[in-house]
């Protein structure tokens, strides 16, 4: 099965709801109003199959989450277990691929999540590779202790602008959405 297809067929489920689901049993609703605020919401889901389509040809090249070489998959692997959580709602750093499958954060504010979390893994994996000194030692993916806690500090700086950014993401896609209808 082709990869992102599931989050495709999520993101048709994701304009049925948006659109129609939640709209359906207002004041006025199925009144042409309704049917052009419709068109409208779709029309801004259009963001999100285009962040899915951009996701998937990123991911065919490898070129994601920093994690490109065994140290950023360490540096990765070290910020989602200090910061992951159960719960995609409350965490403050998820796999990529978690990202992309849970359906209740919209697509397009996937892709910025995403993109910022790359951000913060790359940075990560710069502060360890400076601070190592061999060149043979770059690349291994072993993380010290020192190390690790290093990455969590630097995670502990970070994550605050990316819940944040996230929420904010959100509340502009909602009132985005809202106001097609409105």
């Amino acid at each position: 099965m082709e990869q992102f297809l599931g989050l495709a067929v999520n993101l048709g489920f994701e304009g049925a709801h948006r659109g129609l689901l939640e709209h359906f049993g207002r004041p006025g609703a199925r009144d042409d109003a309704f049917w052009r605020g419709l068109v409208g919401a779709r029309n801004h889901l259009n963001a999100g199959a285009k962040a899915l389509q951009r996701a998937s040809t990123l991911n065919a090249a490898s070129m994601r989450d920093g994690c490109d070489d065994p140290l950023g998959k360490a540096v990765r692997a070290v910020l989602e277990s200090a910061y992951g959580a159960k719960d995609i709602g409350v965490s403050s750093f998820e796999s990529t691929h978690d990202w992309w499958s849970f359906s209740t954060v919209p697509l397009k504010v996937v892709e910025a999540v995403v993109e910022a979390q790359d951000g913060a893994v790359h940075e990560a994996k710069e502060v360890v590779r400076k601070a190592r000194a061999a060149d043979d030692e770059a690349a291994t993916g072993a993380l010290s202790d020192a190390e690790k806690e290093r990455v969590i500090a630097l995670g502990r700086a970070a994550v605050p602008a990316l819940v944040e950014t996230r929420a904010g993401l959100v509340r502009e896609y909602d009132a985005a959405m809202a106001q097609c209808f409105a």
